[in-house]
C-alpha cells in the first residue's frame, strides 16, 4: 500500500521511501529467503544477524536501482 500511495502522492518523505524499500523488497525478497537458508544450514545467531544485514542492504540497493530504471526507462 505504501508503494501505491506514493505513486499518487505529490510528496514522498525519505522515511516513507525507506519504509517502502525495507518492506517491499529487502524484507520480502532478500531477508526472508536468505534467513530461511541460514536457518536450514543451522547458522549461529551471529551469522543469522549478518544474513539479515546483508539481505537488508542488498534489498535496498536493488530497490533503488529498480526505481531509477523506472524513472529513466
Amino acid at each position: 500500500m505504501i508503494d501505491v500511495y506514493m505513486t499518487s502522492s505529490e510528496i514522498a518523505t525519505s522515511e516513507m521511501i525507506d519504509k517502502k524499500n525495507m518492506l517491499k523488497t529487502a524484507s520480502y525478497s532478500f531477508i526472508r529467503p536468505m534467513l530461511t537458508g541460514a536457518i536450514l544450514a543451522n547458522a549461529d545467531p551471529k551469522n543469522k544477524n549478518l544474513t539479515i544485514q546483508l539481505g537488508k542492504n542488498l534489498g535496498i540497493a536493488f530497490q533503488i536501482r529498480d526505481d531509477i530504471f523506472d524513472i529513466i526507462s
